[in-house]
């Protein structure tokens, strides 16, 4: 599969250290802690370190992961919180509207896994795995050689070295095997992404990513990121409906990066109109399926916030 264009792609950043539990939170709180100061955050300092409670190669990881996720955006020369973070945590100053105050909820790992994974140029292993990548089982050695051609294809300078880091990580992010439990335990049980269930593993070798029901992610979260997925789109070609392919198998949609069975994806728009108090509606028509927006003013954004907030206290 080749892409159009290299800087759509993204390899190393995270220093070899999977995404922890509360390293959003604490990135999202260090900006915010300066800021009321008086002086732009500054996670290449001392006192990032001693802030944020670990080590120099640690604070460049917490800061790749953060802007990888969108938790956080650059700003001119100047690292801050991005709005979605302000929603999820709160501005700091006026927080009793915030979502997940703590960066406690389940809905703010999947909204992670969804902005890393449904975008080429966040954490392409990641990204391939989930988008790219079809079979139900894999191993180290098959995703390497798999990214080794993708990387040629599209013209990527990455070493197999460089790849090999960046697929550990993957591995290290999503599962918890056999090997991982004895050694490195208490590293993967403080993962933001292996609360997911997305990947499992029977042992240290091969992994599976299998299509099926996540309990654990509302239907509101879902159609949240249908949205994202169509607004994404519509900077292509702007369409008022979102047909069944699109949502479930297109590269960077919901149906692929959340691993959603066909029968899990079909429930849940089939509950779209009652979810969305009305503004989509699901629609099957001599077997054409299309996602419709009702909304007259066709205003993504305002009904995304709709669905976040639904998501988060539904």
């Amino acid at each position: 599969m080749a892409t159009s264009k290299r800087k759509n792609f993204q390899f190393s950043g995270h220093e070899t250290f999977n995404l922890r539990q509360n390293w959003l939170y604490k990135a999202v709180s260090f900006c915010r802690e300066s800021l009321k100061r008086g002086e732009s955050p500054n996670f290449n300092g001392s006192d990032a370190m001693v802030s944020l409670g670990v080590g120099k190669n640690m604070v460049s990881s917490l800061k790749w992961w953060g802007l990888q996720t969108g938790f956080l955006e650059n700003c001119g020369n100047r690292i801050l919180p991005s709005e979605l973070s302000k929603v999820i945590f709160g501005d700091g100053i006026n927080d009793e509207h915030a979502l997940d105050p703590f960066g406690e909820s389940l809905v703010t790992a999947w909204l992670a896994h969804w902005n890393l994974c449904s975008s080429p140029n966040k954490f392409t292993a990641a990204w391939y795995l989930f988008n790219v990548y079809n079979d139900q089982q894999v191993s180290r050695e098959q995703l390497q050689k798999r990214l080794e051609t993708f990387a040629e294809e599209n013209g990527c300078n990455v070493t197999k070295n460089t790849l090999k880091r960046d697929i550990e990580v993957v591995f290290r992010s999503y599962t918890l095997s056999q090997r991982q439990k004895k050694d490195k335990f208490e590293d993967k049980v403080d993962s933001l992404f292996s609360c997911l269930g997305l990947i499992s593993s029977a042992d240290s070798s091969v992994f599976e990513i299998i299509r099926t029901h996540r309990g654990t992610l509302p239907t509101a979260f879902f159609v949240w990121a249908t949205l994202d997925h169509w607004e994404r789109l519509n900077e292509l070609s702007p369409s008022k409906s979102l047909d069944w392919f699109q949502i479930s198998f297109a590269t960077n949609s919901p149906g692929r990066v959340f691993k959603l069975s066909e029968r899990d994806l079909n429930e849940r728009l089939e509950d779209v109109e009652s979810i969305s108090s009305g503004k989509l509606v699901w629609t099957d028509q001599l077997g054409i399926k299309n996602l419709v927006c009702k909304d007259p003013n066709f205003d993504l954004k305002s009904i995304k916030r709709e669905l976040l907030i639904r998501a988060y206290r539904g």
